[in-house]
């Protein structure tokens, strides 16, 4: 095996990206059940508000819980892989961006009323969030080229123009708001833009997940 530091991290970064969409998954359970909560109690079904309480816990925690080793992991596979890549090594580093800005953003909507700040720093880190996928993919590019993988290097082209489209489709969903201010129109373009890049940046996940997979293969063959 070649680049064996890469092949070791990428295993790490396609791990991550399977458990946080587990998570993904347990917090759409979550609402759900947030939703069967809120309506027992509303029509003081018992069983209803213990259920759907229940349920919020356990997926709430779960889905948490998952997209915080995603996360773990995928710092440790950007950094381990990094060591026969340098691209994956800036991924790391939007990777952090990105968390410092999220995590600031959480703590000041906690205590203010969310506004401009919230959006903006959100958008902020949804950029990061794109140039540290970016990034994981020219690197897996950059090891392909040295394998002699055009296919591969095609296939990340491809994957990143999706990429970059859903997140200017989320982006402009941001800052809507900020630059037109928040009304029935605004709120109803926004939430049909957000509605199409949701879709969108599934068949998108799909496609990253599967790419990730092939690129694990390549570096296990080479």
């Amino acid at each position: 095996m070649k680049f064996t530091n890469a092949y070791q991290g990428i295993k790490k970064i396609f791990s991550a990206e399977i458990l946080s969409l587990i998570g993904s998954a347990c917090m759409i359970i979550f609402a759900v059940f947030g939703i069967i909560a809120i309506a027992g109690v509303s029509t003081s079904t018992d069983g209803a508000v213990v259920t759907g309480g229940v349920g919020a816990v356990v997926f709430g925690l779960a889905g948490g819980i998952l997209s915080l080793i995603g996360l773990i992991f995928i710092l440790i596979g950007t950094k381990r892989a990094s060591a026969d890549e340098p691209a994956f090594g800036q991924a790391f580093v939007y990777i952090i961006l990105s968390l410092i800005l999220t995590v600031t953003s959480t703590i000041i909507s906690s205590v203010r009323p969310a506004g401009i700040w919230d959006d903006l720093s959100t958008t902020i880190a949804n950029i990061c969030a794109m140039f540290a996928t970016i990034y994981i993919i020219n690197g897996v590019q950059n090891l392909a080229k040295k394998l002699d993988r055009p296919d591969m290097v095609t296939k990340g082209n491809t994957y990143m123009t999706m990429l970059i489209i859903v997140y200017v489709i989320q982006i402009i969903t941001r800052v809507i708001p900020v630059f037109f201010g928040t009304n029935a129109a605004t709120s109803n373009v926004a939430g049909i833009l957000s509605l199409v890049a949701e879709i969108f940046s599934l068949i998108v996940y799909i496609v990253y997940l599967v790419f990730l997979g092939k690129a694990k293969n390549m570096l296990r063959e080479n």
